[in-house]
């Protein structure tokens, strides 16, 4: 008797020390896809290269649409601003603009385009205002960038009390520390992103996804708004990115990624970014069948990752 039980107790062992060495192991991806987010929320830019910074991509959502309470402003609340394009003039990144793209349908009346200043200090060197703002429960300081901006954003989206901010500069925003990588010491942080610097997603799983939604609602990768998409290097497994803990890129050997947190859905990816329209159930519906399974009833697309920080100021590449 106690000769099996040493059996299946070393058995158990080994399965044990198999998948805690799967789980350590670096998984190898190929960069297909970058985009950052000038305004959050607001339409991406895709670029073919994107420098890392102390709290994700440089550029990425440092400025916000908020409410009157200073409470953040999403598509989920007003679909609308999937229509707002939002550009930065470089070198330098001083001046935003962003310009209403909406058809003939949807009037929105007087100028379709307005420019920003970003400076932590207006063009005559004086102190900006600051306002304390909440992105989901975490509270900050970000600096207002006037009234000419929030009241065309009021007019565009006809969302009343609308308020343009700017991350500041020295600003601080550590990201949830208790997620299942930090373990390690060193600490991180992001902008106005929802929770963490980076939001990747893959090639496989958005394929398998569009293969079981319903005949004429295909997706594009823009409905989850990730910053990086990529292509697993060896595996063709949809939701292979579900048991990756870290990953190199292959182009950018300097550039790795640990992986945080499953990335929950809400009814955001209904809304067709090239419309504003907002499907009644899908891709959502499709999405929870096929996934909340994997994770107590929770919908999931896509994984938060951070950047190891020897790859800041590296460019990654596409």
């Amino acid at each position: 008797m106690m000769g099996w039980v040493s059996i299946v107790l070393t058995l158990l062992v080994v399965i044990l020390v198999r998948r805690l060495l799967l789980r350590s192991r670096w998984d190898v991806v190929e960069v297909t896809q970058l985009v950052y987010y000038p305004v959050k929320s607001c339409r991406g830019v895709e670029v073919d290269c994107l420098e890392i910074g102390a709290r994700g991509f440089v550029h990425d959502r440092m400025v916000m649409m908020v409410d009157e309470e200073g409470h953040f402003v999403s598509q989920r609340k007003v679909p609308r601003m999937s229509l707002i394009e939002a550009g930065l003039d470089m070198p330098g990144a001083e001046w935003l603009t962003m310009r209403f793209v909406g058809d003939d349908s949807i009037p929105v009346g007087g100028d379709e385009e307005v420019r920003v200043y970003l400076g932590d200090e207006d063009l005559n060197g004086c102190s900006r205002p600051l306002r304390i703002v909440t992105v989901w429960n975490d509270t900050c300081q970000a600096i207002d960038l006037g009234d000419e901006v929030a009241s065309w954003l009021e007019r565009v989206l006809g969302f009343p009390g609308a308020r343009l901010v700017k991350f500041p500069s020295a600003g601080r925003r550590p990201v949830d520390a208790r997620k299942r990588f930090l373990r390690e010491q060193h600490s991180y942080e992001t902008g106005f992103a929802d929770a963490f610097p980076f939001l990747l997603a893959s090639e496989e799983s958005l394929q398998e996804l569009n293969q079981e939604l319903p005949n004429g609602t295909a997706v594009g990768m823009n409905r989850f708004r990730p910053n990086v998409v990529v292509r697993s290097n060896g595996t063709s497994l949809s939701w292979a990115e579900d048991d990756w803990t870290r990953a190199w890129c292959i182009r950018d050997p300097a550039v790795a990624f640990r992986f945080c947190a499953p990335c929950e859905r809400c009814r955001m990816p209904r809304v067709d970014p090239q419309t504003g329209s907002v499907h009644p159930v899908e891709p959502s519906r499709t999405l929870a069948r096929i996934r909340e399974a994997q994770f107590n009833g929770q919908v999931m697309f896509g994984q938060y990752v951070v950047a190891i920080p020897t790859a800041r100021g590296h460019l990654l590449r596409v």
